[in-house]
């Protein structure tokens, strides 16, 4: 799958309501970059908003939405 394939497949995903995480966007997307791919899709003009999630081990990733 290209970048911008990548791009397009994660904003279709979360214009449908879905938030993603970078572990969820590897394992549909085979996506090892979703910051960049959110950066690409930032940079077309879409909202995206972003929040911090801790697990109970103390680890902390970002999930991203479109914002509404």
């Amino acid at each position: 799958m290209t970048t911008e394939s990548q791009s397009q497949a994660i904003l279709r995903y979360m214009q449908k309501g879905n938030e993603i995480t970078p572990l969820e966007a590897l394992m549909r997307f085979q996506c090892m970059r979703l910051a960049s791919r959110i950066r690409d899709i930032k940079d077309t003009g879409i909202d995206i908003a972003d929040r911090w999630v801790t697990r109970d081990d103390g680890k902390r990733f970002k999930a991203y939405r479109v914002k509404s």
